[in-house]
């Protein structure tokens, strides 16, 4: 069954003349994202690699981080940046000594990990935990995703963080668009803005999708990057909130 998801998937968005972008160790976007300040998402932090970014994450303790599980694998030479909105420089880098992905975790489905830290996190205005929501987002909520990004495909990262409203898509709808791929499953959210230009893209995986202070999705998958009709795919916190707390302790 998930080897047929997978080739619906590909057979999918092959027709409609796109490749799903995922996290191939390419580096972030968002599209038709604003400057922001750290301040005002402490919670963001960049995964990084060998000390170069490749995915967003979210603080949700002193000791733990949130991602994608298609971000991450053993946890030498991960480490994570937080407490700035500048790429690659400031704030504080914590070496990342555990690493635990959704047991169930394959291509496109519950696509979440934690990442615990060496050095703890000092809280502050510029570093801080986001609430982990056990509520499923009511179709057509606003909701910001943070990153850093490009603005074309061919464009430099952003040096600075970057914020997107999105709607929130009525998941039924958001299973229709992509009933041929296999559907969306009860652990995605779907958001996005109908006439595109807004979205996520190559290697911002583990990106927060954020309603009201609270976490609601992790940056999953997309077609076409801000195409059309095509609204981007968050790993679902509320449907995943068990995995999360049983990983972490943390409610």
């Amino acid at each position: 069954m998930i080897r047929l998801f997978v080739l619906y998937i590909l057979f999918f968005v092959n027709s409609l003349g796109f490749s799903p972008q995922r996290n191939d160790g390419l580096n972030s976007r968002i599209i038709g994202g604003d400057i922001a300040d750290i301040t005002a998402y402490p919670y963001q932090v960049s995964v990084m690699y060998a000390l170069h970014h490749v995915c967003g994450g979210s603080v949700i303790s002193q000791e733990w981080v949130v991602t994608a599980a298609s971000c991450v694998s053993e946890p030498s030479g991960y480490a994570v940046r937080a407490g700035t909105d500048t790429l690659e420089a400031g704030g504080t880098v914590h070496t990342v000594v555990e690493i635990i992905k959704h047991p169930d975790y394959v291509i496109y489905d519950y696509d979440v990990a934690v990442l615990r830290v060496a050095e703890p996190f000092v809280y502050g205005s510029t570093i801080m935990a986001v609430r982990l929501s056990i509520t499923e987002p009511f179709p057509g909520t606003i909701a910001v995703v943070t990153g850093w990004g490009r603005n074309s495909s061919e464009g430099e990262l952003s040096p600075q963080l970057l914020e997107v409203m999105l709607p929130v898509y009525d998941h039924q709808q958001c299973n229709d668009i992509y009933h041929n791929s296999g559907g969306i499953t009860i652990n995605m959210i779907c958001a996005g803005v109908d006439e595109g230009g807004k979205d996520f893209c190559i290697g911002d995986y583990g990106a927060p999708l954020v309603i009201a202070g609270q976490l609601v999705g992790v940056a999953s998958w997309t077609v076409g990057c801000g195409a059309p009709g095509l609204p981007g795919v968050y790993a679902s916190i509320p449907h995943l909130h068990e995995f999360v707390t049983n990983a972490t302790g943390i409610f």
